[in-house]
Protein backbone atom coordinates (compact mmCIF):
# COMPACT_ATOMS: atom_id res chain seq x y z
CA UNK A 1 0.00 0.00 0.00
CA UNK A 2 1.40 3.42 -0.99
CA UNK A 3 0.97 6.23 1.50
CA UNK A 4 -0.55 9.48 0.32
CA UNK A 5 -0.43 11.49 3.51
CA UNK A 6 0.54 9.90 6.79
CA UNK A 7 0.29 13.01 8.94
CA UNK A 8 -2.78 13.44 11.10
CA UNK A 9 -2.64 17.19 10.40
CA UNK A 10 -2.96 16.68 6.65
CA UNK A 11 -5.83 14.23 6.98
CA UNK A 12 -7.64 16.47 9.44
CA UNK A 13 -7.43 19.39 7.01
CA UNK A 14 -8.75 17.19 4.21
CA UNK A 15 -11.68 16.18 6.38
CA UNK A 16 -12.46 19.80 7.27
CA UNK A 17 -12.46 20.86 3.62
CA UNK A 18 -14.36 18.03 2.01
CA UNK A 19 -16.56 16.19 4.48
CA UNK A 20 -20.01 16.81 5.89
CA UNK A 21 -20.64 17.46 9.57
CA UNK A 22 -21.30 13.78 10.19
CA UNK A 23 -18.10 12.94 8.35
CA UNK A 24 -16.11 15.29 10.58
CA UNK A 25 -17.64 13.74 13.67
CA UNK A 26 -16.67 10.31 12.40
CA UNK A 27 -13.19 11.55 11.62
CA UNK A 28 -12.65 12.65 15.22
CA UNK A 29 -13.61 9.12 16.23
CA UNK A 30 -11.12 7.81 13.67
CA UNK A 31 -8.26 9.81 15.18
CA UNK A 32 -9.14 8.62 18.67
CA UNK A 33 -9.28 4.98 17.60
CA UNK A 34 -6.01 5.36 15.71
CA UNK A 35 -4.26 6.48 18.88
CA UNK A 36 -5.79 3.64 20.88
CA UNK A 37 -4.81 1.05 18.29
CA UNK A 38 -1.20 2.29 18.21
CA UNK A 39 -0.89 1.76 21.94
CA UNK A 40 -2.60 -1.63 21.88
CA UNK A 41 -1.19 -3.19 18.72
CA UNK A 42 2.50 -2.26 18.84
CA UNK A 43 3.61 -5.78 18.00
CA UNK A 44 6.27 -5.13 15.40
CA UNK A 45 3.89 -5.01 12.44
CA UNK A 46 3.03 -1.93 10.41
CA UNK A 47 1.59 0.79 12.64
CA UNK A 48 -2.21 0.67 12.62
CA UNK A 49 -2.29 4.45 13.07
CA UNK A 50 -0.30 4.86 9.85
CA UNK A 51 -2.67 2.53 8.05
CA UNK A 52 -5.69 4.53 9.19
CA UNK A 53 -4.28 7.88 8.17
CA UNK A 54 -3.23 6.61 4.75
CA UNK A 55 -6.77 5.56 3.90
CA UNK A 56 -7.64 3.20 1.05
CA UNK A 57 -5.24 3.48 -1.90
CA UNK A 58 -6.20 5.34 -5.06
CA UNK A 59 -4.43 4.49 -8.26
CA UNK A 60 -4.51 6.68 -11.32
CA UNK A 61 -6.43 4.27 -13.51
CA UNK A 62 -9.70 2.49 -12.85
CA UNK A 63 -8.20 -0.99 -13.18
CA UNK A 64 -5.37 -0.06 -10.81
CA UNK A 65 -7.80 1.19 -8.21
CA UNK A 66 -9.91 -1.97 -8.41
CA UNK A 67 -6.74 -4.01 -7.94
CA UNK A 68 -5.77 -1.86 -4.95
CA UNK A 69 -9.16 -2.42 -3.34
CA UNK A 70 -8.65 -6.16 -3.59
CA UNK A 71 -5.04 -5.90 -2.37
CA UNK A 72 -6.20 -4.06 0.73
CA UNK A 73 -8.20 -7.11 1.70
CA UNK A 74 -4.98 -8.95 2.58
CA UNK A 75 -4.05 -6.04 4.82
CA UNK A 76 -7.37 -6.22 6.63
CA UNK A 77 -7.00 -9.94 7.09
CA UNK A 78 -3.68 -9.51 8.89
CA UNK A 79 -5.71 -8.17 11.76
CA UNK A 80 -8.90 -10.16 11.30
CA UNK A 81 -7.18 -13.57 11.24
CA UNK A 82 -4.74 -13.84 14.17
CA UNK A 83 -1.63 -15.91 13.68
CA UNK A 84 -1.74 -17.15 17.25
CA UNK A 85 -2.03 -20.87 17.98
CA UNK A 86 -4.07 -22.76 20.56
CA UNK A 87 -1.00 -22.98 22.81
CA UNK A 88 -0.84 -19.20 23.24
CA UNK A 89 -2.14 -17.76 26.46
CA UNK A 90 -5.69 -16.39 26.81
CA UNK A 91 -4.22 -12.94 27.45
CA UNK A 92 -2.36 -13.05 24.11
CA UNK A 93 -5.53 -13.97 22.30
CA UNK A 94 -7.49 -11.24 24.07
CA UNK A 95 -4.84 -8.66 23.25
CA UNK A 96 -4.94 -9.63 19.59
CA UNK A 97 -8.71 -9.44 19.37
CA UNK A 98 -8.69 -6.13 21.23
CA UNK A 99 -6.36 -4.89 18.52
CA UNK A 100 -8.90 -6.07 15.94
CA UNK A 101 -11.69 -4.31 17.78
CA UNK A 102 -9.77 -1.02 17.56
CA UNK A 103 -8.18 -1.26 14.13
CA UNK A 104 -11.19 -2.47 12.15
CA UNK A 105 -13.64 0.27 13.22
CA UNK A 106 -10.99 2.87 12.48
CA UNK A 107 -10.28 1.46 9.02
CA UNK A 108 -13.95 1.54 8.22
CA UNK A 109 -14.38 5.07 9.56
CA UNK A 110 -11.61 6.14 7.21
CA UNK A 111 -13.55 4.49 4.38
CA UNK A 112 -16.70 6.35 5.49
CA UNK A 113 -14.97 9.72 5.33
CA UNK A 114 -13.50 8.98 1.92
CA UNK A 115 -16.65 7.52 0.33
CA UNK A 116 -18.71 10.63 0.99
CA UNK A 117 -16.43 12.59 -1.34
CA UNK A 118 -18.09 10.89 -4.31
CA UNK A 119 -21.27 12.90 -3.65
CA UNK A 120 -21.74 16.33 -5.22
CA UNK A 121 -23.17 19.07 -3.02
CA UNK A 122 -24.06 21.61 -5.73
CA UNK A 123 -24.62 21.80 -9.49
CA UNK A 124 -23.54 24.62 -11.79
CA UNK A 125 -26.16 27.11 -12.96
CA UNK A 126 -27.10 27.26 -16.66
CA UNK A 127 -25.18 29.74 -18.80
CA UNK A 128 -27.18 32.97 -19.13
CA UNK A 129 -24.93 35.14 -21.31
CA UNK A 130 -24.95 35.65 -25.05
CA UNK A 131 -24.74 32.30 -26.81
CA UNK A 132 -21.68 31.29 -28.78
CA UNK A 133 -21.64 30.89 -32.54
CA UNK A 134 -22.46 27.18 -32.70
CA UNK A 135 -24.66 26.45 -29.70
CA UNK A 136 -26.92 23.42 -30.20
CA UNK A 137 -30.70 23.35 -30.53
CA UNK A 138 -32.92 21.14 -28.42
CA UNK A 139 -35.11 20.07 -31.36
CA UNK A 140 -33.35 16.77 -32.23
CA UNK A 141 -30.75 14.55 -30.54
CA UNK A 142 -27.23 15.46 -31.57
CA UNK A 143 -25.50 12.39 -32.99
CA UNK A 144 -21.77 12.39 -32.26
CA UNK A 145 -19.88 10.78 -35.19
CA UNK A 146 -17.69 7.76 -34.57
CA UNK A 147 -13.97 8.28 -34.16
CA UNK A 148 -14.36 11.85 -32.83
CA UNK A 149 -13.97 13.86 -29.64
CA UNK A 150 -16.57 16.46 -28.69
CA UNK A 151 -15.92 19.02 -25.93
CA UNK A 152 -18.79 21.29 -24.92
CA UNK A 153 -18.44 25.06 -24.96
CA UNK A 154 -18.79 27.12 -21.79
CA UNK A 155 -20.79 29.81 -23.62
CA UNK A 156 -23.93 27.78 -24.41
CA UNK A 157 -27.10 27.00 -22.47
CA UNK A 158 -27.79 23.26 -22.92
CA UNK A 159 -31.50 23.40 -22.08
CA UNK A 160 -33.30 20.31 -23.40
CA UNK A 161 -30.30 19.25 -25.49
CA UNK A 162 -29.65 15.51 -25.84
CA UNK A 163 -26.69 13.64 -27.28
CA UNK A 164 -26.60 10.26 -28.98
CA UNK A 165 -23.57 8.02 -29.48
CA UNK A 166 -24.27 5.37 -32.11
CA UNK A 167 -20.74 4.53 -33.27
CA UNK A 168 -17.50 3.36 -31.68
CA UNK A 169 -14.42 5.33 -30.64
CA UNK A 170 -16.14 8.43 -29.25
CA UNK A 171 -15.05 10.73 -26.42
CA UNK A 172 -17.71 13.15 -25.17
CA UNK A 173 -16.48 15.71 -22.63
CA UNK A 174 -19.10 18.02 -21.15
CA UNK A 175 -16.27 20.11 -19.63
CA UNK A 176 -18.33 20.69 -16.49
CA UNK A 177 -21.40 22.05 -18.31
CA UNK A 178 -24.97 21.43 -17.16
CA UNK A 179 -27.42 19.54 -19.37
CA UNK A 180 -30.87 20.39 -18.05
CA UNK A 181 -34.45 19.81 -19.13
CA UNK A 182 -36.47 22.85 -18.01
CA UNK A 183 -40.18 22.80 -17.26
CA UNK A 184 -40.17 18.98 -16.96
CA UNK A 185 -40.06 18.49 -20.71
CA UNK A 186 -40.78 14.94 -21.81
CA UNK A 187 -37.22 14.14 -22.87
CA UNK A 188 -35.82 10.65 -22.34
CA UNK A 189 -32.06 10.36 -21.67
CA UNK A 190 -29.70 13.31 -21.75
CA UNK A 191 -26.98 11.02 -23.16
CA UNK A 192 -27.84 7.79 -24.96
CA UNK A 193 -25.22 5.25 -25.99
CA UNK A 194 -26.17 2.48 -28.42
CA UNK A 195 -29.81 1.70 -29.12
CA UNK A 196 -31.69 0.43 -32.19
CA UNK A 197 -29.96 2.86 -34.59
CA UNK A 198 -26.43 2.09 -33.44
CA UNK A 199 -23.79 -0.17 -34.91
CA UNK A 200 -23.42 -3.66 -33.53
CA UNK A 201 -20.66 -4.28 -30.98
CA UNK A 202 -20.24 -0.58 -30.26
CA UNK A 203 -17.14 -0.02 -28.09
CA UNK A 204 -14.49 2.41 -26.85
CA UNK A 205 -16.78 5.20 -25.66
CA UNK A 206 -15.91 7.71 -22.92
CA UNK A 207 -18.34 10.23 -21.41
CA UNK A 208 -16.91 12.55 -18.79
CA UNK A 209 -17.31 15.72 -16.74
CA UNK A 210 -21.09 16.18 -17.08
CA UNK A 211 -23.81 17.55 -14.84
CA UNK A 212 -27.33 16.36 -15.74
CA UNK A 213 -30.63 17.49 -14.26
CA UNK A 214 -34.37 16.96 -14.85
CA UNK A 215 -34.31 14.50 -17.77
CA UNK A 216 -36.20 11.21 -17.69
CA UNK A 217 -32.83 9.41 -17.50
CA UNK A 218 -29.34 10.77 -17.19
CA UNK A 219 -27.42 8.17 -19.23
CA UNK A 220 -28.70 5.09 -21.06
CA UNK A 221 -26.60 2.30 -22.60
CA UNK A 222 -28.68 0.00 -24.79
CA UNK A 223 -28.16 -2.84 -27.30
CA UNK A 224 -28.99 -2.52 -31.00
CA UNK A 225 -31.29 -5.56 -30.80
CA UNK A 226 -32.94 -7.82 -28.21
CA UNK A 227 -34.78 -10.31 -30.47
CA UNK A 228 -37.68 -10.16 -28.04
CA UNK A 229 -40.15 -12.17 -30.13
CA UNK A 230 -37.71 -15.01 -30.75
CA UNK A 231 -36.69 -15.07 -27.07
CA UNK A 232 -40.34 -15.31 -25.96
CA UNK A 233 -40.97 -18.09 -28.47
CA UNK A 234 -38.02 -20.08 -27.12
CA UNK A 235 -39.02 -19.41 -23.52
CA UNK A 236 -42.47 -20.93 -23.95
CA UNK A 237 -41.35 -23.66 -26.33
CA UNK A 238 -39.40 -25.23 -23.44
CA UNK A 239 -42.02 -24.58 -20.77
CA UNK A 240 -41.92 -28.19 -19.56
CA UNK A 241 -38.15 -28.67 -19.72
CA UNK A 242 -36.53 -26.01 -17.58
CA UNK A 243 -32.98 -27.29 -18.06
CA UNK A 244 -33.29 -27.18 -21.84
CA UNK A 245 -34.92 -23.76 -21.62
CA UNK A 246 -32.00 -22.40 -19.61
CA UNK A 247 -29.41 -23.87 -22.00
CA UNK A 248 -31.10 -22.59 -25.17
CA UNK A 249 -31.78 -19.11 -23.81
CA UNK A 250 -28.28 -18.82 -22.33
CA UNK A 251 -26.81 -19.49 -25.77
CA UNK A 252 -29.08 -16.83 -27.24
CA UNK A 253 -27.99 -14.43 -24.47
CA UNK A 254 -24.37 -14.97 -25.47
CA UNK A 255 -25.21 -14.14 -29.09
CA UNK A 256 -27.06 -10.94 -28.17
CA UNK A 257 -24.29 -9.89 -25.80
CA UNK A 258 -21.82 -10.05 -28.72
CA UNK A 259 -23.82 -7.30 -30.45
CA UNK A 260 -24.27 -5.10 -27.36
CA UNK A 261 -22.15 -2.10 -26.27
CA UNK A 262 -18.95 -2.87 -24.38
CA UNK A 263 -15.94 -1.01 -23.05
CA UNK A 264 -17.90 2.13 -22.16
CA UNK A 265 -16.56 4.47 -19.46
CA UNK A 266 -18.65 7.08 -17.63
CA UNK A 267 -16.35 9.33 -15.58
CA UNK A 268 -17.17 12.23 -13.27
CA UNK A 269 -20.81 12.43 -14.37
CA UNK A 270 -23.41 13.62 -11.86
CA UNK A 271 -27.20 13.40 -12.06
CA UNK A 272 -29.83 15.14 -9.98
CA UNK A 273 -33.62 15.04 -10.09
CA UNK A 274 -34.01 12.69 -13.04
CA UNK A 275 -37.64 11.67 -13.27
CA UNK A 276 -36.77 8.02 -13.71
CA UNK A 277 -33.62 5.89 -13.38
CA UNK A 278 -30.41 7.92 -13.23
CA UNK A 279 -28.27 5.51 -15.26
CA UNK A 280 -29.81 2.60 -17.14
CA UNK A 281 -27.48 -0.17 -18.37
CA UNK A 282 -29.86 -2.10 -20.57
CA UNK A 283 -29.82 -5.75 -21.58
CA UNK A 284 -26.52 -7.37 -22.58
CA UNK A 285 -24.29 -4.28 -22.24
CA UNK A 286 -21.02 -5.36 -20.63
CA UNK A 287 -17.65 -4.08 -19.46
CA UNK A 288 -19.14 -0.71 -18.57
CA UNK A 289 -17.15 1.30 -16.00
CA UNK A 290 -18.74 3.99 -13.86
CA UNK A 291 -16.07 6.04 -12.10
CA UNK A 292 -16.94 8.88 -9.72
CA UNK A 293 -20.59 9.00 -10.74
CA UNK A 294 -23.43 10.25 -8.57
CA UNK A 295 -27.21 9.91 -8.71
CA UNK A 296 -29.24 11.90 -6.21
CA UNK A 297 -32.94 12.65 -5.68
CA UNK A 298 -34.39 10.83 -8.71
CA UNK A 299 -38.15 10.70 -9.11
CA UNK A 300 -38.81 6.98 -9.64
CA UNK A 301 -36.93 3.70 -9.82
CA UNK A 302 -33.39 2.92 -8.65
CA UNK A 303 -30.41 5.20 -9.11
CA UNK A 304 -28.64 2.66 -11.35
CA UNK A 305 -30.31 -0.25 -13.12
CA UNK A 306 -28.25 -3.20 -14.35
CA UNK A 307 -30.57 -5.11 -16.66
CA UNK A 308 -30.79 -8.71 -17.79
CA UNK A 309 -27.79 -10.28 -19.48
CA UNK A 310 -25.46 -7.40 -18.66
CA UNK A 311 -22.25 -8.41 -16.90
CA UNK A 312 -18.66 -7.56 -15.94
CA UNK A 313 -19.46 -3.95 -15.12
CA UNK A 314 -17.59 -1.86 -12.53
CA UNK A 315 -18.98 0.87 -10.30
CA UNK A 316 -16.25 2.64 -8.37
CA UNK A 317 -16.04 5.72 -6.12
CA UNK A 318 -19.67 6.61 -6.81
CA UNK A 319 -22.61 7.98 -4.85
CA UNK A 320 -26.29 6.97 -4.68
CA UNK A 321 -28.32 9.13 -2.31
CA UNK A 322 -32.07 9.63 -1.79
CA UNK A 323 -33.11 7.59 -4.81
CA UNK A 324 -36.78 6.67 -5.20
CA UNK A 325 -36.16 2.91 -4.85
CA UNK A 326 -32.84 1.16 -4.18
CA UNK A 327 -29.52 2.80 -5.00
CA UNK A 328 -28.55 0.00 -7.43
CA UNK A 329 -30.82 -2.70 -8.85
CA UNK A 330 -28.92 -5.77 -10.06
CA UNK A 331 -31.63 -7.53 -12.07
CA UNK A 332 -30.32 -10.70 -13.74
CA UNK A 333 -26.93 -9.00 -14.13
CA UNK A 334 -23.77 -10.92 -13.23
CA UNK A 335 -20.10 -10.61 -12.30
CA UNK A 336 -20.24 -6.91 -11.49
CA UNK A 337 -17.99 -5.12 -8.99
CA UNK A 338 -19.25 -2.28 -6.81
CA UNK A 339 -16.46 -0.77 -4.71
CA UNK A 340 -15.60 2.34 -2.75
CA UNK A 341 -19.06 3.88 -3.15
CA UNK A 342 -21.50 5.65 -0.85
CA UNK A 343 -25.18 4.79 -0.34
CA UNK A 344 -27.47 6.78 1.95
CA UNK A 345 -31.14 7.50 2.59
CA UNK A 346 -32.46 5.63 -0.44
CA UNK A 347 -36.20 4.94 -0.29
CA UNK A 348 -35.98 1.14 -0.14
CA UNK A 349 -32.32 0.30 0.33
CA UNK A 350 -28.78 0.26 -1.00
CA UNK A 351 -28.16 -2.66 -3.42
CA UNK A 352 -30.79 -5.28 -4.27
CA UNK A 353 -29.79 -8.39 -6.23
CA UNK A 354 -32.47 -10.49 -7.90
CA UNK A 355 -33.62 -12.30 -11.01
CA UNK A 356 -36.91 -10.83 -12.12
CA UNK A 357 -39.41 -13.72 -12.23
CA UNK A 358 -39.97 -13.05 -15.95
CA UNK A 359 -42.52 -10.37 -15.38
CA UNK A 360 -44.71 -9.69 -18.42
CA UNK A 361 -43.13 -12.44 -20.51
CA UNK A 362 -46.47 -13.31 -22.05
CA UNK A 363 -47.02 -16.43 -24.18
CA UNK A 364 -46.71 -15.95 -27.97
CA UNK A 365 -50.52 -15.97 -28.41
CA UNK A 366 -50.98 -12.96 -26.09
CA UNK A 367 -53.07 -10.23 -27.75
CA UNK A 368 -53.51 -7.78 -24.88
CA UNK A 369 -52.23 -4.22 -24.60
CA UNK A 370 -49.75 -4.65 -21.74
CA UNK A 371 -46.09 -3.97 -22.39
CA UNK A 372 -44.24 -7.22 -23.16
CA UNK A 373 -40.82 -7.95 -21.67
CA UNK A 374 -38.02 -10.18 -22.93
CA UNK A 375 -37.19 -13.31 -20.87
CA UNK A 376 -34.55 -13.21 -18.16
CA UNK A 377 -32.25 -16.21 -18.07
CA UNK A 378 -29.01 -15.11 -16.40
CA UNK A 379 -28.96 -15.13 -12.60
CA UNK A 380 -27.76 -12.15 -10.58
CA UNK A 381 -24.69 -14.26 -9.81
CA UNK A 382 -21.08 -13.67 -8.86
CA UNK A 383 -21.40 -10.00 -7.92
CA UNK A 384 -18.86 -8.36 -5.60
CA UNK A 385 -19.78 -5.58 -3.15
CA UNK A 386 -16.64 -4.32 -1.43
CA UNK A 387 -15.32 -1.31 0.51
CA UNK A 388 -18.59 0.62 0.28
CA UNK A 389 -20.41 2.66 2.90
CA UNK A 390 -24.15 2.24 3.57
CA UNK A 391 -25.77 4.84 5.83
CA UNK A 392 -29.34 4.99 7.12
CA UNK A 393 -30.70 2.43 4.67
CA UNK A 394 -33.82 0.35 5.30
CA UNK A 395 -32.01 -2.70 3.91
CA UNK A 396 -28.47 -2.06 2.76
CA UNK A 397 -27.76 -5.22 0.72
CA UNK A 398 -30.47 -7.74 -0.10
CA UNK A 399 -29.37 -10.97 -1.78
CA UNK A 400 -32.29 -12.46 -3.76
CA UNK A 401 -34.63 -9.62 -2.84
CA UNK A 402 -37.58 -11.16 -4.73
CA UNK A 403 -37.37 -14.54 -2.95
CA UNK A 404 -39.88 -13.65 -0.23
CA UNK A 405 -42.10 -11.48 -2.40
CA UNK A 406 -45.73 -12.56 -2.18
CA UNK A 407 -47.11 -12.72 -5.72
CA UNK A 408 -50.59 -13.75 -4.56
CA UNK A 409 -52.19 -10.33 -5.04
CA UNK A 410 -50.04 -9.12 -7.93
CA UNK A 411 -51.92 -7.96 -11.02
CA UNK A 412 -48.89 -8.56 -13.26
CA UNK A 413 -48.17 -11.69 -15.26
CA UNK A 414 -45.07 -13.74 -14.34
CA UNK A 415 -43.63 -16.51 -16.49
CA UNK A 416 -41.49 -18.31 -13.91
CA UNK A 417 -43.11 -21.29 -12.16
CA UNK A 418 -44.66 -21.04 -8.71
CA UNK A 419 -42.63 -22.95 -6.11
CA UNK A 420 -45.02 -22.46 -3.16
CA UNK A 421 -48.70 -21.61 -2.98
CA UNK A 422 -51.08 -21.75 -0.05
CA UNK A 423 -52.35 -19.86 2.97
CA UNK A 424 -52.48 -16.58 1.07
CA UNK A 425 -48.89 -16.91 -0.19
CA UNK A 426 -47.47 -17.40 -3.67
CA UNK A 427 -43.70 -17.53 -4.19
CA UNK A 428 -41.34 -17.93 -7.11
CA UNK A 429 -37.67 -18.87 -6.91
CA UNK A 430 -35.15 -16.03 -6.96
CA UNK A 431 -31.45 -16.35 -7.89
CA UNK A 432 -28.49 -14.26 -6.71
CA UNK A 433 -25.90 -16.90 -5.82
CA UNK A 434 -22.19 -16.47 -5.06
CA UNK A 435 -22.48 -12.85 -3.91
CA UNK A 436 -19.40 -11.48 -2.13
CA UNK A 437 -20.02 -8.79 0.52
CA UNK A 438 -16.62 -7.81 1.84
CA UNK A 439 -15.11 -4.99 3.94
CA UNK A 440 -18.12 -2.68 3.78
CA UNK A 441 -19.28 -0.27 6.46
CA UNK A 442 -22.95 -0.46 7.50
CA UNK A 443 -24.09 2.49 9.59
CA UNK A 444 -27.51 2.87 11.20
CA UNK A 445 -29.38 0.31 9.09
CA UNK A 446 -33.09 0.60 9.86
CA UNK A 447 -34.32 -2.96 9.31
CA UNK A 448 -31.34 -5.08 8.30
CA UNK A 449 -27.89 -4.32 6.99
CA UNK A 450 -27.67 -7.57 4.97
CA UNK A 451 -30.42 -10.04 4.03
CA UNK A 452 -29.38 -13.38 2.52
CA UNK A 453 -31.98 -15.46 0.64
CA UNK A 454 -29.82 -17.39 -1.84
CA UNK A 455 -26.85 -19.73 -1.78
CA UNK A 456 -23.09 -19.41 -1.35
CA UNK A 457 -22.98 -15.84 -0.08
CA UNK A 458 -19.67 -14.71 1.42
CA UNK A 459 -19.94 -12.03 4.12
CA UNK A 460 -16.49 -11.23 5.46
CA UNK A 461 -14.59 -8.40 7.16
CA UNK A 462 -17.54 -6.00 7.28
CA UNK A 463 -18.15 -3.44 10.01
CA UNK A 464 -21.58 -2.74 11.50
CA UNK A 465 -22.24 0.31 13.62
CA UNK A 466 -25.39 1.92 14.92
CA UNK A 467 -26.15 4.83 17.20
CA UNK A 468 -29.85 4.45 16.54
CA UNK A 469 -32.32 2.61 18.75
CA UNK A 470 -34.44 1.78 15.69
CA UNK A 471 -31.93 -0.69 14.26
CA UNK A 472 -33.10 -4.27 13.91
CA UNK A 473 -30.62 -6.82 12.53
CA UNK A 474 -27.05 -6.78 11.26
CA UNK A 475 -27.18 -9.93 9.10
CA UNK A 476 -30.46 -11.74 8.43
CA UNK A 477 -29.94 -15.25 7.13
CA UNK A 478 -32.64 -17.50 5.66
CA UNK A 479 -35.69 -17.40 3.42
CA UNK A 480 -39.29 -18.21 4.30
CA UNK A 481 -40.29 -19.83 0.98
CA UNK A 482 -37.01 -21.73 0.74
CA UNK A 483 -37.70 -23.11 4.22
CA UNK A 484 -41.27 -24.03 3.37
CA UNK A 485 -40.28 -26.06 0.30
CA UNK A 486 -37.46 -27.83 2.24
CA UNK A 487 -34.78 -26.21 0.07
CA UNK A 488 -33.16 -23.89 2.62
CA UNK A 489 -30.52 -21.30 1.85
CA UNK A 490 -27.19 -23.10 1.63
CA UNK A 491 -23.49 -22.39 2.01
CA UNK A 492 -23.38 -18.94 3.61
CA UNK A 493 -20.06 -17.90 5.15
CA UNK A 494 -20.10 -15.13 7.76
CA UNK A 495 -16.52 -14.57 8.91
CA UNK A 496 -14.45 -11.88 10.55
CA UNK A 497 -17.16 -9.24 10.82
CA UNK A 498 -17.13 -6.60 13.55
CA UNK A 499 -20.25 -5.32 15.31
CA UNK A 500 -20.17 -2.10 17.29
CA UNK A 501 -23.80 -1.27 17.57
CA UNK A 502 -26.97 -1.12 19.61
CA UNK A 503 -28.87 -3.16 17.06
CA UNK A 504 -31.08 -5.91 18.39
CA UNK A 505 -29.42 -8.86 16.71
CA UNK A 506 -25.99 -9.08 15.17
CA UNK A 507 -26.87 -12.24 13.22
CA UNK A 508 -30.42 -13.57 12.99
CA UNK A 509 -31.56 -16.81 11.39
CA UNK A 510 -35.33 -17.03 11.51
CA UNK A 511 -35.62 -19.74 8.84
CA UNK A 512 -33.49 -22.74 7.97
CA UNK A 513 -30.07 -22.31 6.40
CA UNK A 514 -27.76 -25.25 5.88
CA UNK A 515 -24.03 -25.70 5.37
CA UNK A 516 -23.31 -22.30 6.91
CA UNK A 517 -20.08 -21.18 8.52
CA UNK A 518 -20.39 -18.43 11.14
CA UNK A 519 -17.00 -17.96 12.68
CA UNK A 520 -14.65 -15.37 14.17
CA UNK A 521 -17.05 -12.43 14.32
CA UNK A 522 -16.47 -9.80 17.00
CA UNK A 523 -18.95 -7.81 19.08
CA UNK A 524 -17.04 -4.96 20.71
CA UNK A 525 -19.97 -3.28 22.41
CA UNK A 526 -22.40 -5.87 23.67
CA UNK A 527 -24.81 -3.60 25.45
CA UNK A 528 -28.40 -4.52 24.63
CA UNK A 529 -27.53 -6.45 21.49
CA UNK A 530 -27.94 -10.21 21.14
CA UNK A 531 -25.00 -11.76 19.25
CA UNK A 532 -26.81 -14.62 17.52
CA UNK A 533 -30.34 -15.97 17.16
CA UNK A 534 -31.06 -19.25 15.36
CA UNK A 535 -34.81 -18.80 15.12
CA UNK A 536 -37.79 -19.79 17.22
CA UNK A 537 -38.57 -23.25 15.87
CA UNK A 538 -36.92 -26.54 14.93
CA UNK A 539 -35.04 -26.86 11.68
CA UNK A 540 -34.59 -30.39 10.42
CA UNK A 541 -32.12 -29.25 7.78
CA UNK A 542 -29.84 -27.13 9.96
CA UNK A 543 -26.13 -28.04 9.87
CA UNK A 544 -24.68 -24.85 11.24
CA UNK A 545 -21.26 -24.15 12.62
CA UNK A 546 -21.69 -21.03 14.71
CA UNK A 547 -19.36 -20.74 17.68
CA UNK A 548 -20.32 -17.91 19.99
CA UNK A 549 -19.21 -14.50 18.85
CA UNK A 550 -16.23 -13.11 20.71
CA UNK A 551 -17.97 -10.56 22.91
CA UNK A 552 -16.55 -7.89 25.16
CA UNK A 553 -17.20 -4.24 25.99
CA UNK A 554 -14.60 -1.51 25.59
Amino acid sequence: MTARNTSSHGVRNLARRRCTASGRQRFSGLARLAAQSSATCNDGEVSPAQLLLQGPPRGRGLDERVANFFAEDSLLRRFMKPTLSQSDSPSAWRRRWTCVALVVPALHLATYVRAQNACVASFPVPYSGSPGLSCPSSSQPIVIPGGTTLVLSSTCNYAGVTYSIQNSDVTFDCAGQLLHSPDAQDIDAAISIGGPDSVESLSNVIVRNCFIRDYEQGVSIAPPRTDKSEMRQLYWQYENDLDARHAVLSAKDDELRSYAPRNVRIENVHMNNTRGVGIYIYAYAHEVALDHVSVQDNGSGPGLYLDTGSRNNTILDSCFVRTAREGIAIDSSAYNTIAGSYFADNAEGGIFLYKNANERVYPPNYTGSEKIHSPRTQHAAGNRIEYNVFAREQRSVWVASRASRNYEDSSLFYGDPIVYQGGGYEHRRDFAERTVIRANTFSDSRRAAIIVEDDHTLIVDNYFESDETTGDTGIYLGSRPRDWIADPVYGTEIRGNTFRATILLNIEQEYCATGSLILGNVDVQNGSSTPYSAGPGPCQHRRLLHPALIVFAL
